[in-house]
């Protein structure tokens, strides 16, 4: 969920980091003028997600990820779990969050910027549109796509997640 606070951070303080990374976020960016990035219905199964997690116990959670993400380090599983259990329907409460206007603040992020996309297909967010339209917006910013891996990148497919990221902070670091 740091996403958006990344990009916003890049673009209003445009020294401050020298690279940022994203893994599988919502597209915030290409909503339009006044618009969150998040449609109702969306939001609707984001709220109705959260509330399935309210009814179930820790064991429950971590049985069914479990059996959905079978390539998940069982370290990884029940701090997720945890997780999940103080996720509170609230984040999805924005209205009284400024609305970011990221036309402006995209085009003044000046670092490398590594967009982590997934596969849609398994749960990931990211689509070839959205990565596509960062792009647009951020020339610097390079897409790295991990196959066989939903929106938990990192946790679906470590190696490979690790990879792109040690890649990407070698380059980075190599220019500075």
């Amino acid at each position: 969920m740091g996403a958006a606070t990344t990009l916003v951070l890049a673009g209003t303080y445009p020294d401050v980091p020298r690279a940022i990374l994203l893994e599988d976020p919502p597209a915030w960016w290409v909503a339009g003028p006044g618009e969150s990035g998040v449609d109702e219905q969306r939001q609707a199964r984001w709220r109705a997600w959260i509330s399935e997690l309210k009814t179930k116990i820790r064991e429950e959670l971590i049985a069914k990820q479990r059996a959905e993400t079978p390539g998940w380090s069982e370290a990884e599983i029940g701090p997720w779990a945890d997780a999940k259990l103080r996720l509170s329907p609230n984040v999805l409460n924005r209205q009284d969050a400024g609305a970011a206007d990221w036309p402006s603040l995209l085009g003044h992020i000046t670092c490398p910027v590594l967009l982590i996309a997934a596969d849609p297909a398994r749960g990931a967010i990211v689509s070839d549109e959205s990565a596509a339209a960062l792009q647009a917006s951020v020339p610097q910013a390079r897409v790295a796509h991990v196959s066989e891996a939903g929106h938990s990148i990192r946790r679906d497919q470590f190696e490979r997640y690790m990879e792109v990221v040690r890649g990407f902070l070698a380059e980075t670091t190599a220019n500075v």
